[in-house]
């Protein structure tokens, strides 16, 4: 039965629908492809989902870092104490933040800007943990490391020009979106 099987397989395949053997079959395109739009990032949906993805934790990191400078108060005067009460609170927060931050895959081309918003959230968290620790030690009786105090400035200052470099990146991203989506101007006769 598999000898009659064979041949007649062969035969099956062997038929012409109707096409010489020297025209090529076509090929299916596949969809996605076929609508891709490239930016200088990668994809434009990937670009996109990206930084949908991305959005919620750089609105959570301001949202701390609002909350800490109010701690400051109208009297503009950053003490230990008053900027470790709200580090206290916006710790927790932000290592959530970089915890779940950290499952996100960016597209290859947007690893620099991925890094970089990581690093800005490790230096705040460095930041806010020296600082409650400094605070901790000046509660117990004890005095003010200024040397610490010293290096947690150089660090929020620090994330603070890294944030002017990532507000460029995210614009120069932006404007490549903005580009990509927009459909090719043609001049008409």
């Amino acid at each position: 039965m598999q000898r009659l099987a064979i041949p007649t397989l062969c035969i099956i395949l062997g038929c012409s629908s109707g096409q010489e053997a020297e025209q090529p079959i076509p090929q299916p395109v596949p969809a996605e492809s076929a609508q891709t739009v490239e930016t200088p990032y990668g994809d434009l949906g990937q670009v996109q989902g990206y930084l949908n993805s991305i959005n919620p934790f750089i609105q959570e990191v301001g949202k701390i870092h609002l909350e800490v400078n109010k701690a400051v108060g109208t009297s503009g005067q950053a003490t230990t104490a008053n900027l470790a009460l709200a580090m206290v609170k916006g710790l927790p927060r932000l290592k959530a933040a970089i915890g779940q931050f950290e499952e996100i895959a960016p597209p290859l081309l947007l690893n620099p800007l991925h890094t970089d918003i990581k690093k800005l959230m490790v230096l705040r968290l460095n930041a806010y943990k020296a600082t409650i620790n400094n605070w901790n030690i000046e509660k117990q009786g004890g005095h003010l490391d200024s040397a610490l105090v010293v290096k947690v400035e150089n660090t929020l200052r620090e994330a603070n020009e890294l944030i002017h470099k990532l507000n460029e990146q995210m614009s120069q991203v932006n404007l490549a979106m903005e580009k990509a989506s927009s459909p090719p101007q043609t001049a008409s006769p």
